[in-house]
C-alpha cells in the first residue's frame, strides 16, 4: 500500500473538496482504534488513532501518516502499520455524520457520535441547521486499564443518558452561536452557547477543533410558506433559533436567578429570521423596494453579481430567570404541594453590572435595554413573587449607580391581568411596549455566497422574564412576534395582511400594533400564523423539558392559531407532574449537566487520575519519534525498537543504548517497558532527557528492572520519572535532591540497558505532557468554582497540592554562565560530531531559565525555627576543609586561581557519604559553589565508587525497627552518665538519649528537645548533649539549604527556555513559495540537536528555523566566529535544495558567511554535501543552495552545518531552510497486541521461609520478613502486584527501600542498616515481579 506519487491532474482530482462531512470510527482486529475524518469543504482527510494506555488522541499534522488525499488512502495506511493487507481486518466500523464529543474517564474513554440528524432550518445563502435525531456512544477500554470509584461508574452510566436528540442542534458552516449573519469561522464561536466544549477539547488540544462540531442546545426551526398572493409565488422562509446559554446549566430548582459567574439560569438568546431568494434581475428591484422601506438611500448595497441573492429580516431578543441573587427551595413532596417562598440572597445585587456588561459587549454599547418583568407585582398568602420583583426594581436602581446604561424596566403583573380579561390584557402589553419595538427596530439586509449588505440594523433589544422563564415568558414572547413579524414582512416588502385596505401596510411601521387580538386572528394570514404558534408550541416544549423534564404549560391559547389542533394538557396536571420531577429528579439532572459541561469533574468522578484530563499526559513517543542512532550489532530498523514487541538484539558487551529525539517539546512524566521472557530481559536501565543531546540530565541510573515471572507474554511495566523530570513533588521527602522540573522542554531521551549478551525487550513509550501549540486553551474560568480552578492551575503546571506547612518560593533564578565557551567544545565535521553522544554529562553549557518558577517548595520549612540566623558549624564530626567552607564560602572562592569543580571533588573524596550530615554538608557546598544538581551527578559517577543514591539525604530518612530500639537501649544501658562517667542512683536520675540510646545524668543531657530528622519523627526528643549538637547540626544544615535553594535548584538549561518560543509557530495556512518542493525544517517539528550558545542578543539558535518573513527582525547574532548546528527535519525526506533569508542587516565583505554542510540518515552517519560560500547579499533576499545530483540522493533526517566567518566579526543567521520531499517512512513489524495474562508458572527461585508482619503508617505500608533458617542466603524478592478495587493501579507501591535488620545467635537485634532503594513500575494486576539484589 505505499502510496505513489501522484501527476498533477491527479492531484487536481483529488484535490476537489469535499460534499458532505462522514467520519469512520475503525476498530481493528488488534484492539486499535483510528477515527478517519472527512469534513465538508475540506480537500483532505485526517487521521486520529486512540491511544491504546492513556486514550488521548494522536495527531501530528504528518502528511502520510495523520493527513491524507481521502479516507481511502487513510484506510491503506492503517492496514500498512497494522502488518498489512492480509494481516488487518477491521472489526468495527463505524459511520457517522458528526463527532459530538470525546473524553476520558478511568479506564474508559468515551465518544460520542452523531448518527442521524435532520435538516431542520437552512439560512441564506447555503447553510444547513441540524438537528440531532439519533446518537451513539463508543465505549473504547483502555489496554493498560485500572479502575475507578463505584461513583465515577455509576456516574458515567448516567450520562449516557442524557438526552441530546431533538434538543440540540449544530451547523457545520455558519458561526451560529452569534447572531446571524456572523463574519465568524465556525471554530471561532462563542463559548457561552456551546455546549461540548469539554467534551470537544480533545480535539482543540490538537488544533482540530473543526473535526468536532459546535453544539447548542435550543430549538432550530423553519417554516417555509408559498402562497399565491405572496410575491408571485416565491417561497419565503419563518425561522425560530432558540439558543440557550451553558453558563448557568441546570434544572428548575438548581439554576435559578445569577451564579458565581453572575449568569442567569435558563438564559436564551432568540432570533426571528425572515428571508427569502430571487434570481437575477429580480433582485434589483426587490433590493431597492428594501432600501426604500427603510427609509435608505437606494444606491447603498444593491447586488450586482448575477447570482441567487436573498432578503433577509432578523429581530433578537432575550429570555430568562431575573438577574440577580436569589432562589426558591423544594425539600420534599408535602413542601412540593404548596407554592414554595422565594429566597433572596444577602447580596442579591452582587455583580450584576457584569451580567449587563456582557450583553452590551455583545450586541453593542450604544444598544437600548428594555427588561420586561411579567412577576406578580400584588401581596398574597399563596405567593411571595412580588418579593422578587420588588427586588428587581431595586437592582436595576444599583445597576445605574455603577455603570452607565441605557435601561428601562417595565413591570407587567400578566397573570393578574389576564385572569380579569385575557384580550385586554395582550392588547395593553402592546400598548405598553410599542414605543420600545418602534425604537428598536429590526435588522434587514441582502447577503448572496459572495457579498454581503446590511441595510439596517437593530438599535435595541428586549429580555423578557417571568419566574422561572417558562410559561408566561413563551405566550408573551409569541404574542410580540406577531408584531414584529408583520413588521419584519413590511419592511421586506411582503403583505400577511388579509384586509389590505382596512389596515395601510405599506408606510405604516408595525401595522397590527393598533388593532385588537380578534381582529389580528383575522387579518394576520392564515399559514404565517399558523406557522409561528407551531414554532413557539415546540419552542415551549422544549424550554421546558430542558429546565423541568415536562411539557410547556398555557399552550391552549397558541392553539387558538392552530386550525383543528389538539386539547393542550391541562395545566393542574403538568403542575403537579412538574414539582414531582422537581423533588425527586432535578438534583440527578442537575448532576447530569455539570458532567456534560465538565463542571466539578473531580466531585462527579473521584480517584480519576490527574494525568487522564483531557489534553494531560499522553503518549509522546508516537510514530514520527526518530532513533537517533542505528546500532552497528543489529541489522533492524531502529524505529522497531519503539513500535514493536518482541525484537531481539544481539549485543557482544551486554549494553545497548537508545537515543531518541521526540516530535515535539514537552515534560516527561513516565517510561514504559515491554519485556518479554526472563532469561533475556535487562537487568538494569539508565535514562537520560534533556533538550539537547549534550545538555541532557540523568532521570533514572541503574534502575534494577525486575524479571516477569508471569510467562513468556508481553509484560508492560510503567517506570514514572522523578520529579526533577516529571515536575511531580514526591511527598515525605526533605527536598528534591534532583532538582527542579525541566518543564516542557524536554526533546532528547536516550536510554541504556544493561544485562546479558542477548538482550530481550518489546516495545518503548514514552509518556508526557506536550504542547502543541500557543493556542492551546485551558478549561473555560466560568465554568468553575475558585476550588476547582486552583486545583486544575495546579495540575497544569504539574505541582502537587502542598501540604499545610509547605512554602512555595517564587524567585526567579540567577543565571549562571557556563565556564566553557563554544569554541572549546571538541565538535568535530563528520562522524565524530558533536563528541561522543555517550558523553551525557557536558552541562558546563547549560543556561538557566529566567521564565521558570525556581521556589522549592519544603517541609522542613515549616518544622525549623523562624530565625534566619544559621549557627557556627560544629568542626568536630567531619572534614575540617569542608566545615571551614561552609562557614566562610565567599572568600574561600573569591580566591584567584579557585577551581570550582576540583574544590567539590575534593570534598567528594575526602567526605564519604556515611552519615545524615556528611551528605547534607556535600549538598550545601554544592549549591554555595553554583554547581546545578546535573553537574553534581556528574561528578559523584566519575569521581567517586559509591553508589550515587547514598549521596541523596531521603536515603537517610527512614523508621527504625522497635526491635532494635529496644535492643539498643537494652544493651546500652549503665549506671553511669556515657559522658562524665558518674554514677547514677536513686538521687541522681538516669536520662535516656533517643538518639544514640546511651544513659546519662541531668548535666550530660540536652535542656532543649531536638527533632531527629533521620528517623522521620515529628515529634521532639529529649537527647544528650553530644547528639545535641549532631542534631543542631542537621537543623541549621537543611535550614540553610532551604534559603539557599531557590539560588541553585532549576536545571539550567538552553536559551530557548527563556523565550515562548511556541509564539513562533508557523500558521497553518503558510504556504510553500515553490510548488515543487516543501519545506522540510519549521520549528518545532524540526529542531536543533545539539546546544549552541545564545547569541548576543539572546536570540536561540532554533530562531533561524522560525517560520519565515520578509526580512527576519529576530535573528540569530554572536560574537563566535564559528559554530555548528545540527539540524533534525520533520521526517526522512529526501533533500532538493537550501535557502537562507538574509537577516535585516544583510551581508558584505566582511560579515559574509561559509557554511559546510554535511547530511545523514542517522546521527552517526553523516556524508560531505560541499561548501557554500553566501557572499555579499542585501537585507532580505533569499540565497539559494541546490544539493548536488551525485551522488544518487538517499533519504535524509539531520542536516550538519558549519558556519564560519573568515574575517573575526562574528556571525548573524536571518532563515535557514531545508526544502525537499518526505519520504514514506518503511513499513514497521506489525505490533502485536499483549495477550491475556495466563496462569503463573512456578517460579524459579527458591522462596525463603519467612514470618510476615505488617504495619502501616500514614502513606507507607512497612513489611516485616523474618527468615526462620540462619543459613538461607537472601539474592532478592519477588512480589505480586495487585490493583485495590476501588484505586486500581494508582494503588500501585511506588518504591521499596529496604533494610536488613542483624540479629546475633541469641537473637538479639545487633544494627538495622539501609540496603537499597528499589523502585517498582506500575503495571497490570497480579504481575509477579522478581527483584534481584546487587
Amino acid at each position: 500500500f505505499v502510496i505513489k506519487k501522484m501527476s498533477s491532474e491527479e492531484e487536481i482530482q483529488k484535490l476537489k473538496v469535499n460534499s458532505e462531512t462522514k467520519h469512520l470510527i475503525v476498530q481493528t482486529n488488534t484492539e486499535k482504534w483510528y477515527i478517519v475524518s472527512t469534513l465538508k469543504g475540506r480537500s483532505f482527510t485526517r487521521l486520529f488513532q486512540i491511544e491504546r494506555y492513556t486514550g488521548h488522541l494522536l495527531f501530528n499534522a504528518q502528511p502520510g501518516i495523520d493527513i491524507f488525499n481521502n479516507a481511502e488512502e487513510a484506510f491503506k495506511y492503517i492496514a500498512l502499520i497494522n502488518g498489512g493487507e492480509n494481516f488487518v481486518r477491521f472489526k468495527t466500523v463505524i459511520t457517522a455524520e458528526a463527532i459530538i464529543g470525546y473524553f476520558i474517564v478511568h479506564n474508559m474513554s468515551f465518544l460520542l457520535l452523531s448518527l442521524k440528524s435532520e435538516t431542520t432550518m437552512t439560512l441564506p445563502p447555503n447553510h444547513e441547521i441540524k438537528t440531532i435525531r439519533e446518537i451513539k456512544w463508543v465505549r473504547i477500554e483502555h489496554a493498560f486499564p485500572y479502575k475507578g470509584s463505584k461513583l465515577a461508574r455509576k456516574n458515567m452510566e448516567d450520562i449516557l443518558s442524557y438526552p441530546f436528540e431533538h434538543l440540540h442542534y449544530y451547523c457545520e458552516t455558519l458561526d451560529i452561536t452569534r447572531l446571524y449573519p456572523s463574519q465568524h469561522a465556525v471554530h471561532d464561536h462563542e463559548a457561552e452557547f456551546s455546549w461540548n466544549e469539554y467534551m470537544a477539547s480533545e480535539f482543540a488540544n490538537l488544533q482540530c477543533r473543526d473535526n468536532c462540531i459546535v453544539l447548542l442546545q435550543g430549538i432550530a426551526s423553519e417554516k417555509s410558506i408559498k402562497h399565491k398572493d405572496l410575491n408571485g409565488g416565491h417561497f419565503f422562509h419563518i425561522d425560530i433559533l432558540y439558543k440557550r446559554s451553558s453558563w448557568n446549566p441546570g434544572t428548575r430548582y438548581q439554576a435559578r436567578g445569577l451564579n458565581d459567574v453572575q449568569s442567569p439560569g435558563n438564559e436564551y438568546e432568540c432570533e426571528q429570521i425572515i428571508w427569502t431568494s430571487y434570481m437575477n434581475d429580480e433582485i434589483q428591484q426587490d433590493s431597492l423596494n428594501v432600501h426604500a422601506n427603510v427609509g435608505l438611500d437606494s444606491t447603498e448595497g444593491t447586488m450586482e453579481d448575477e447570482e441567487t441573492s436573498y432578503k433577509y429580516s432578523r429581530y433578537m431578543w432575550r429570555r430568562g430567570s431575573v438577574p440577580i441573587h436569589w432562589t426558591e427551595n423544594i425539600t420534599n413532596m408535602s413542601n412540593a404541594v404548596k407554592n414554595p417562598e422565594i429566597v433572596i440572597d444577602k447580596n442579591p445585587f452582587k455583580g450584576i453590572e457584569h451580567y449587563y456588561s456582557r450583553l452590551l459587549t455583545r450586541y453593542g454599547f450604544d444598544q437600548h435595554l428594555t427588561l420586561l418583568s411579567l412577576l406578580r407585582t400584588k401581596r398574597s398568602s399563596h405567593h411571595s413573587e412580588h418579593i422578587l420583583s420588588d427586588k428587581y426594581r431595586e437592582s436595576i436602581k444599583e445597576l445605574k449607580k455603577r455603570i452607565n446604561i441605557h435601561v428601562d424596566l417595565y413591570t407587567y403583573d400578566w397573570l393578574t391581568n389576564k385572569k380579569e380579561n385575557k384580550l385586554a390584557t395582550v392588547e395593553e402589553l402592546w400598548q405598553n411596549l410599542k414605543s420600545t419595538l418602534f425604537s428598536n427596530e429590526t435588522t434587514e439586509g441582502v447577503i448572496s455566497s459572495s457579498s454581503h449588505k446590511v441595510c439596517q440594523s437593530q438599535k435595541g433589544f428586549l429580555r423578557v422574564n417571568c419566574a422561572d422563564s417558562l410559561d408566561r415568558t413563551n405566550l408573551v414572547c409569541f404574542y410580540l412576534s406577531i408584531q414584529v413579524i408583520a413588521e419584519q414582512f413590511r419592511k421586506l416588502g411582503i403583505d400577511i395582511i388579509n384586509e389590505k385596505d382596512h389596515i395601510p401596510t405599506r408606510n405604516n411601521p408595525f401595522p397590527l400594533i393598533q388593532q385588537p387580538l380578534e381582529q389580528v386572528k383575522l387579518v394576520l394570514n392564515e399559514h404565517v400564523a399558523r406557522g409561528l404558534s407551531e414554532m413557539f408550541l415546540e419552542a415551549g416544549d422544549v424550554c421546558s423539558e430542558l429546565y423541568t423534564n415536562t411539557a410547556a404549560m398555557h399552550t391552549a391559547e397558541l392553539r387558538e392559531f392552530i386550525p383543528h389542533s389538539t386539547n393542550a394538557i391541562p395545566n393542574v396536571k403538568l403542575i403537579v407532574e412538574r414539582r414531582m420531577q422537581n423533588v425527586l429528579h432535578d438534583i440527578p439532572r442537575q448532576h447530569r449537566y455539570e458532567m456534560l459541561l465538565g463542571i466539578n469533574h473531580e466531585f462527579h468522578f473521584p480517584m480519576a487520575a490527574p494525568d487522564n484530563l483531557p489534553g494531560k499526559v499522553r503518549l509522546v513517543s508516537t510514530p514520527n519519534t526518530y532513533v537517533l542512532e542505528n546500532s552497528e550489532e543489529s541489522d533492524m530498523v531502529p524505529e522497531k525498537q519503539l513500535f514493536t514487541f518482541g525484537s531481539v538484539t544481539q549485543i557482544p558487551n551486554g549494553v545497548v543504548a537508545i537515543p531518541i529525539m521526540l516530535p515535539h517539546h514537552c515534560q516527561l512524566t513516565s517510561i514504559a517497558l515491554t519485556l518479554t521472557t526472563p532469561e533475556n530481559s535487562p537487568d538494569a536501565m539508565d535514562v537520560y532527557v534533556g533538550e539537547h543531546v549534550d545538555d541532557m540530565i540523568i532521570a533514572f541510573k541503574q534502575v534494577v528492572l525486575p524479571k516477569c515471572l508471569n510467562s513468556n507474554k508481553q509484560i508492560k511495566l510503567m517506570y514514572e520519572l522523578p520529579p526533577h523530570v516529571s515536575g511531580i513533588k514526591e511527598p515525605n521527602n526533605l527536598y528534591s535532591f534532583k532538582g527542579k522540573s525541566q518543564r516542557c522542554h524536554i526533546r532528547v531521551v536516550r536510554i541504556i540497558f544493561y544485562g546479558v549478551e542477548q538482550l530481550t525487550f518489546g516495545q518503548i513509550q514514552l509518556y508526557g505532557i506536550q504542547r502543541l501549540s500557543p493556542k492551546e486553551k485551558s478549561f473555560p474560568e466560568h465554568l468553575y468554582n475558585m476550588e476547582v480552578q486552583k486545583s486544575l492551575i495546579n495540575i497544569e503546571m504539574n505541582i502537587d497540592s502542598l501540604k499545610e506547612g509547605d512554602i512555595m518560593l517564587e524567585n526567579k533564578s540567577e543565571e549562571v554562565e557556563g565556564e566553557d565557551d563554544l569554541s572549546d567544545t571538541p565538535f568535530k565535521v563528520g562522524n565524530e560530531l558533536v563528541g561522543s553522544l555517550g558523553n551525557i554529562a557536558q552541562l558546563e553549557k547549560i543556561e538557566s531559565d529566567d521564565d521558570e518558577e525556581s521556589g522549592e517548595s519544603s517541609e522542613m520549612e515549616g518544622e525549623v525555627e523562624a530565625n534566619p540566623s544559621i549557627q557556627k558549624i560544629d568542626n568536630s564530626h567531619f572534614n575540617h576543609e569542608l566545615a571551614q567552607f561552609l562557614e566562610d564560602h565567599e572568600s574561600i572562592i573569591e580566591q584567584p586561581d579557585f577551581d570550582i569543580k576540583q574544590k567539590y571533588i575534593d570534598f567528594l573524596r575526602d567526605t564519604p557519604p556515611t552519615t545524615f550530615n556528611a551528605v547534607l554538608q556535600l549538598d550545601l557546598a554544592r549549591i554555595l559553589l553554583n554547581l546545578t544538581p546535573a553537574e553534581r551527578d556528574d561528578l559523584i559517577l566519575k569521581n567517586t565508587n559509591f553508589d550515587m543514591n547514598r549521596y541523596d539525604p531521603n536515603v537517610f530518612v527512614f523508621k527504625l525497627d522497635e526491635r532494635v530500639e529496644r535492643m539498643k537501649r537494652k544493651n546500652r544501658a549503665s549506671n553511669n552518665c556515657n559522658i562524665c562517667k558518674v554514677s547514677l542512683n536513686l538521687f541522681r536520675r538516669k536520662y535516656v538519649c533517643r538518639y544514640c540510646r546511651y544513659t546519662h545524668c541531668k548535666n550530660c543531657t540536652s535542656k532543649e528537645k531536638y527533632q531527629i530528622k533521620e528517623y522521620d519523627w515529628k515529634d521532639f526528643k529529649q537527647v544528650c548533649i553530644l547528639c545535641a549538637d549532631k542534631l543542631a547540626l542537621t537543623t541549621n544544615l537543611l535550614k540553610r539549604i532551604s534559603m539557599l535553594l531557590p539560588k541553585s535548584q532549576t536545571l539550567q538549561t538552553s536559551k530557548l527556555r527563556s523565550k515562548d518560543f511556541l509564539s513562533y509557530w508557523p500558521n497553518e495556512n503558510l504556504k510553500d513559495r515553490e510548488m515543487n518542493s516543501t519545506l522540510v525544517s519549521m520549528f518545532p517539528h524540526a529542531t536543533i540537536l545539539n546546544y549552541v550558545q545564545p547569541g548576543k542578543n539572546d536570540m536561540p539558535i532554533e530562531s533561524i528555523l522560525w517560520a519565515p518573513s520578509n526580512i527576519p527582525n529576530h535573528f540569530y547574532q554572536t560574537n563566535d566566529n564559528t559554530i555548528f548546528v545540527s539540524i533534525v527535519l520533520e521526517n526522512f525526506s529526501i533533500i532538493s535544495h537550501f535557502l537562507l533569508l538574509v537577516d535585516e542587516l544583510g551581508y558584505d565583505d566582511e560579515d559574509a558567511i561559509k557554511i559546510e554542510i554535511q547530511t545523514g540518515e542517522r546521527y552517526n552517519a553523516f556524508e560531505e554535501v560541499g561548501m557554500w560560500d553566501v557572499g555579499p547579499q542585501s537585507a532580505g533576499s533569499v540565497v539559494r543552495f541546490e544539493m548536488p545530483l551525485q551522488p544518487m540522493r538517499l533519504r535524509q533526517r539531520i542536516v550538519h552545518l558549519k558556519i564560519y566567518n573568515t574575517k573575526g566579526v562574528g556571525i548573524h543567521l536571518g532563515r535557514f531552510q531545508v526544502h525537499g520531499h518526505f519520504e514514506q517512512v518503511e513499513t514497521p513489524m506489525r505490533a502485536l497486541v499483549p495477550e491475556p495474562m495466563e496462569h503463573y508458572r512456578r517460579s524459579p527461585f527458591l522462596n525463603v521461609n519467612t514470618e510476615r508482619k505488617f504495619t502501616k503508617d500514614g502513606n507507607s505500608l512497612m513489611l516485616d520478613l523474618y527468615i526462620r533458617n540462619r543459613d538461607d542466603v537472601v539474592e532478592g524478592f519477588f512480589m505480586v502486584a495487585r490493583h485495590h478495587s476501588l484505586y486500581g493501579i494508582r494503588s500501585c507501591i511506588k518504591d521499596i527501600r529496604v533494610s536488613a535488620l542483624l540479629e546475633n545467635e541469641k537473637g538479639e537485634a545487633l544494627m538495622h542498616e539501609f540496603i537499597s532503594t528499589v523502585t517498582l513500575p506500575l503495571c497490570g494486576h497480579q504481575t509477579r515481579l522478581y527483584f534481584p539484589f546487587r
